[in-house]
C-alpha cells in the first residue's frame, strides 16, 4: 500500500495502512487514589508518591514522599495525565509510582504492541527528548562547577592569593567576625548595602492572554531550586509597561511566596537564562528583582552568594503566613555576607562566572529550539503528514542489533 493513500474517518483523513480506534480499545487507564496520611514519609520507605502538581515540569517527576501503604500504582514507563488543574498536563513514569488523587496512569494494552512505523515515531521524539535531558544534565553539572568555585573562595576563604595559593590553608590571617572567622581585611555587610530589591509586577487575571510577552512566576523554580523555562505565564498588560518589571538575561529573581507543603521554592533564588520565544519577560508579583548596586560585583557572583543554604535558612526565618507562605522582601536587605574590602578579587571570579553562565544560556536556548522542533514534528508525524522511511528505519535497527 503506497504511502500517498489515505483514508476517511470520523476526525478526518489518516493514511491508509494506518487504524482507527478509540483510546479506550487501547489504553488501560488507572486512576490515583490517595493512602492515609499516616502511610507518607519523607525518607524512602515503600515506594514513590505523587500527587497531581508534583508530578510535572521537566521530564520525570522529581520524588520527595514515599507511601507504605499504595493504593493505585503507576508502572514503570506509564503515561502520568494531570486530571485536575493543570488539567491535561503529562509526564512519564520513570519507575513504579503510588499514583494520588489528581493522576492517572496510561498504558497499552496487551492485545496494542507498537508497530514499526509507531517504533520508529516514538524513536525520533525520544532521541529529541534524551539530547534535552543530556542538555539539563550539562546545566546541572556547570551549575554544581561554579557552586563548588563559590564555595572554595568565600567559604572555605581558599581564593588565590597575591602568590597564586590558595588563601586560607597558606596561612593567610584570619580574624573573627559576627559570621565567624573572616580573612584580615574582610568585612561584613547587609545585602542591602550592595544591591536594591525591585517588586515585581501586579497583574489581573484578565490580563493572562496570548502574547509574546510573558511573566516569569514561582514555577519557574524547580522544588531542587534550578531555573526552568516552564511557568512563563504570556500576558497583555492593560497599561504601559515599566522598565523596572522587565527581566534581562542574567537578572536575578526571588521567590517570595510559596504554595508548597515544605517551603520547598520559597526564598529560593533563580537567574534568568532564556527568554525562550518571547519579546519580554517581566517579574511577577510573586517574586523580587534583585540588582547590584556596585560594578564591583556581577550578577553571576551576586548569584552564587544567595545561592547559599544560609541564605534559605535565612529567608525562612522571615517568612510567615499557613497555606500560603509570603516572604518579607524588605528584610531580605538585612541578610549579611563576607566581601573583601579589595573587590578585585571579585574580577576574577567573574570572568570565570560570566563564561560558565553564558554556556549555560546558549544550552537553554538550544533546548529551546529542540522543543520547538519536537513540538513542530509531534502532530505531522501522528497524523501521517510526515511519514517516516521504515525501511531506514528497521535497517538502522538490525545494525544496531548486530552489534
Amino acid at each position: 500500500m503506497s504511502y500517498n493513500e489515505w483514508k476517511k474517518t470520523e476526525v478526518g483523513s489518516i493514511p491508509a495502512d494506518w487504524e482507527y480506534a478509540s483510546l479506550n480499545e487501547k489504553v488501560e487507564v488507572t486512576l490515583g487514589q490517595s493512602p492515609k496520611s499516616e502511610y507518607y514519609n519523607n525518607f524512602g520507605m515503600g515506594i514513590p508518591f505523587l500527587q497531581g502538581r508534583q508530578a510535572f515540569g521537566d521530564k520525570y517527576p522529581t520524588i520527595d514522599t514515599w507511601c507504605t501503604n499504595p493504593i493505585r500504582i503507576a508502572r514503570k514507563g506509564d503515561v502520568l495525565l494531570s486530571i485536575r488543574a493543570p488539567v491535561g498536563d503529562l509526564n512519564i513514569a520513570n519507575q513504579d509510582i503510588c499514583i494520588g488523587r489528581g493522576l492517572a496512569a496510561l498504558r497499552m494494552k496487551n492485545n496494542s504492541a507498537p508497530l514499526n512505523e509507531q517504533k520508529a515515531i516514538a524513536k525520533i521524539l525520544s532521541e529529541l527528548d534524551e539530547k534535552i535531558e543530556i542538555n539539563n544534565r550539562m546545566i546541572k553539572v556547570l551549575e554544581e562547577i561554579a557552586q563548588t568555585i563559590f564555595k572554595h573562595w568565600f567559604v572555605d576563604f581558599e581564593f588565590p592569593n597575591e602568590n597564586g595559593e590558595p588563601y586560607k590553608s597558606s596561612g593567610g590571617e584570619m580574624i573573627e567576625s559576627e559570621l565567624g572567622p573572616i580573612p584580615k581585611g574582610w568585612e561584613v555587610v547587609k545585602l542591602g548595602e550592595i544591591v536594591e530589591i525591585i517588586s515585581g509586577y501586579s497583574y489581573n487575571s484578565s490580563e493572562l492572554q496570548k502574547s509574546n510577552i510573558a511573566l516569569m512566576t514561582i514555577k519557574n523554580f524547580d522544588v531542587d531550586g534550578m531555573f526552568t523555562i516552564q511557568g512563563f505565564k504570556e500576558i497583555k498588560p492593560s497599561k504601559g509597561i515599566n522598565e523596572r518589571y522587565c527581566l534581562n538575561l542574567f537578572d536575578i529573581v526571588i521567590a517570595c511566596t510559596d504554595l508548597t507543603q515544605n517551603a520547598r521554592i520559597i526564598g529560593n533564588v533563580a537567574m534568568v537564562l532564556t527568554k525562550a520565544k518571547y519579546d519580554k519577560i517581566l517579574a511577577s508579583m510573586d517574586l523580587v528583582k534583585i540588582r547590584p548596586k556596585s560594578i564591583h560585583i556581577s550578577n553571576c557572583t551576586l548569584y552564587e552568594f544567595l545561592k547559599a543554604e544560609s541564605f534559605k535558612h535565612f529567608a525562612l526565618s522571615i517568612t510567615s503566613g499557613t497555606t500560603v507562605l509570603h516572604l518579607n522582601k524588605r528584610g531580605l536587605l538585612n541578610y549579611k555576607i563576607p566581601l573583601p574590602s579589595d573587590r578585585s578579587l571579585f574580577k576574577r571570579l567573574d570572568y570565570i562566572f560570566d563564561s560558565l553562565f553564558k554556556l549555560i544560556a546558549n544550552i537553554y536556548n538550544e533546548n529551546q529550539l529542540l522543543s520547538q522542533l519536537r513540538d513542530t514534528l509531534l502532530p505531522k508525524l501522528m497524523s501521517g503528514e510526515i511519514r517516516v522511511p521504515l525501511e531506514q528505519f528497521v535497517q538502522g535497527s538490525e545494525t544496531e542489533n548486530d552489534r
